[in-house]
């Protein structure tokens, strides 16, 4: 039987040879968890990882491998006041095969777990097109690079890993109804959700709108008629009449 350490080294399984460290600081006033990071040139192990659960260094995950291929993906939403309810209600009402975890600061690590290697440029496509259609376009995507140069020294960047200290961890994962979950739990969830690349293409194709209906708007305005309004209604209707006006001025009369 594996360990808890062992599922999960290979959950976050990238960088052949290289990972993060993270040491966390005080937290400021407006929430920031004040830390230092870099890059160790030394793999992942089964006992980095056990110290990492423990409460001792934390670590990070370089997804993009030295043949630029990756196993897991994530959305890195680093916003301070973020609902991860809402967060976890809008990937859910979306269909899309991910697992949200609460990061350092509490923002949102939307993670992507694949059954096999994909190419990095591709995973990156897919999330960048997930990231917009949950409202959250422009955020940080992992992999971060397509590709890098082995050959120079380049190794990747890496994503700071949940369950630090994962008896009291503030970095959980949240399950359909938004609760949070044991580590052990969440290895069953990134049991349940690990899929192929096709399977998230499906899922987002379903939600791509009927192009036909919305060819001349913007992707902003395609997703959230896509999705729904989240929030914002105002902001929403703003886009919506700004586009219009743009698209159709000569059906506006003076009135």
């Amino acid at each position: 039987v594996m360990s808890t350490a062992a599922k999960f080294l290979s959950a976050f399984e990238g960088s052949e040879v290289a990972h993060g460290q993270t040491t966390v600081g005080r937290t400021s006033r407006i929430g920031k968890a004040e830390a230092k990071s870099f890059v160790v040139r030394e793999p992942l192990t089964e006992e980095k990882v056990q110290a990492h659960l423990n409460g001792g260094q934390g670590i990070g995950s370089i997804p993009i491998n030295s043949n630029n291929m990756c196993k897991f993906g994530a959305i890195d939403v680093d916003d301070y006041d973020l609902n991860l309810q809402d967060v976890v209600a809008r990937v859910w009402s979306a269909g899309l095969p991910f697992i949200i975890c609460r990061s350092k600061s509490g923002g949102a690590h939307i993670y992507l777990f694949l059954k096999d290697w994909e190419k990095a440029s591709v995973v990156r496509e897919y999330l960048t097109e997930a990231a917009a259609l949950l409202g959250f376009a422009g955020r940080e995507i992992f992999p971060k690079q397509d590709a890098v140069l082995h050959d120079k020294g380049d190794v990747g960047n890496f994503i700071n890993l949940p369950y630090h200290n994962s008896e009291r961890s503030m970095r959980y994962a949240l399950d359909a109804g938004g609760n949070a979950v044991s580590v052990d739990e969440f290895l069953d969830l990134v049991g349940e959700k690990r899929c192929h690349l096709t399977d998230l293409e499906k899922a987002l194709a379903e939600q791509r709108p009927d192009v036909s209906e919305l060819a001349e708007y913007p992707p902003c305005i395609q997703s959230l008629v896509a999705l729904g309004v989240q929030e914002n209604r105002n902001n929403f209707m703003m886009h919506v009449t700004v586009s219009i006006k743009k698209e159709r001025p000569d059906d506006w009369e003076d009135g």
